[in-house]
């Protein structure tokens, strides 16, 4: 099952997010936030529709 609060940089690259927006990620998660569904990723301005 795939839960983007547990996984690494080298993981979302393997996803195909560039280094930049994977610190964006990891950065959000650092500071307490958390994706309670795949759709909350949405929320990133990082990340585009289209990913």
């Amino acid at each position: 099952m795939f839960d983007p609060n547990t996984i690494s940089v080298d993981d979302w690259q393997r996803l195909g997010l560039s280094f930049k927006q994977s610190a964006a990620i990891l950065k959000y998660l650092e500071k307490g936030g958390k994706f309670k569904k795949t759709e909350d990723l949405k929320k990133m301005y990082t990340i585009t529709e289209k990913m």
